[in-house]
């Protein structure tokens, strides 16, 4: 059984550097989808979307019989010109597991399911790789992003996790 995504509705407007993105949230067979929906204006216009989204027992422990993966799925769409898409991984929910980058096509048949073989045709080969950043909210600074780590600093807060954790 896959685990249900909950959405946490944290306020995190105050890390906003532009206006937020129009979102329609939809839940679809357990999964929770943000569309962005904006009337654009302009080939200029920017916004910022910032969302928490909180699996509970998400760890391998919890997983059904021949789940081995968790993770997240991004499929940004035109206009989309930067996108940060973060999975904080904290020492005591996989220990000892190494994370891994699937990259999916998902124009022929969506959001992909990394454990189902037939879906293996639509991976795509990459150079991205996943970087390890250390401990803690040092050093996750964006550019394009200047409240990222603090951001980060508050969302561990809010869930009681120290920083060394993730």
């Amino acid at each position: 059984r896959r685990q249900s995504p909950v959405r946490t509705g944290t306020d995190l407007s105050s890390f906003l550097m532009h206006e937020a993105a129009p979102l329609r949230v939809d839940e679809e067979n357990g999964q929770i989808i943000n569309t962005f929906a904006p009337e654009v204006e302009g080939k200029d216009d920017l916004y910022d979307m910032l969302a928490e989204v909180y699996i509970p027992n998400g760890s391998n422990r919890y997983a059904a019989e021949g789940r081995n993966y968790r993770g997240t799925t991004v499929i940004p769409d035109v206009p989309t010109v930067t996108l940060v898409s973060d999975v904080m991984i904290c020492d005591d929910i996989f220990e000892g597991i190494e994370p891994e980058l699937f990259l999916y096509n998902t124009m022929p048949r969506g959001g992909a399911d990394i454990e189902d073989p037939k879906r293996l045709i639509d991976r795509v080969e990459t150079q991205e790789q996943l970087d390890y950043m250390g401990r803690g909210t040092a050093g996750l600074g964006i550019s394009e992003f200047p409240m990222y780590e603090d951001m980060v600093a508050y969302m561990c807060e809010k869930n009681r996790r120290s920083p060394d954790s993730i």
